[in-house]
C-alpha cells in the first residue's frame, strides 16, 4: 500500500513538472513573445539612429555596432576614471587591518604596497573586485588580513 502511494506521488510530480515546462517554454516559442520585443527594440533603435545621423549608414547591422561602440566607449572611459581614483589610497581589510596603499591599478588588479622597514616592502596584487567601499582616503576591501598571503606576487620586482 505505501508502495503504491509513493509511486503516485512521484508519477504526479513528473506531471506536474512536465506541464509547467512546457506551458512556460514551450509557450514563448509558438506564440513568439519573445521575438516580438527584440524586432521592437531593434526598429527602435534604427529610428534614434535615422533621427540623430539621418545620412548615417541603412545597414542595420552597422548601426547596432555603432551604438555598442559609442556605449562601450563612455563605459570604457568611466571605468579608466574610477580606476585612476583608488591611486595612492590607504587599503584597509574587512578586519580593519591597513596593509598599505594602492601604488598601481591595470588588467583588474591593482597592486598595494606597504613599507614595513627601510629594507623591505610588502607588496600584494589584489583583483578589483574586492574592493566593497572606496572613501576619499581610504579603500576597504572584502578580504581579511589573514588571507592576504594568497595575493603575494611570485615574481620579484
Amino acid at each position: 500500500m505505501d508502495t503504491a502511494i509513493i509511486v503516485s506521488v512521484i508519477i504526479g510530480s513528473v506531471v506536474a513538472m512536465v506541464l509547467v515546462f512546457a506551458k512556460t517554454v514551450l509557450g514563448v516559442a509558438w506564440t513568439g513573445k519573445s521575438t516580438r520585443s527584440v524586432r521592437t527594440t531593434e526598429t527602435r533603435i534604427q529610428d534614434k539612429l535615422r533621427q540623430e545621423y539621418p545620412l548615417g549608414i541603412s545597414n542595420s547591422k552597422s548601426e547596432l555596432r555603432l551604438i555598442q561602440k559609442l556605449n562601450q566607449s563612455s563605459v570604457d572611459v568611466q571605468k579608466t576614471a574610477t580606476l585612476n581614483s583608488l591611486i595612492n589610497k590607504q587599503v584597509s581589510t574587512c578586519d580593519h587591518a591597513t596593509i598599505g596603499n594602492i601604488h598601481s591599478v591595470s588588467n583588474g588588479m591593482m597592486v598595494v604596497t606597504h613599507n614595513e622597514s627601510s629594507s623591505q616592502q610588502k607588496r600584494y596584487e589584489i583583483p578589483i573586485y574586492f574592493v566593497r567601499q572606496n572613501y576619499e582616503y581610504q579603500v576597504l576591501l572584502d578580504i581579511c588580513a589573514r588571507d592576504l598571503e594568497h595575493y603575494v606576487p611570485q615574481m620579484a620586482y
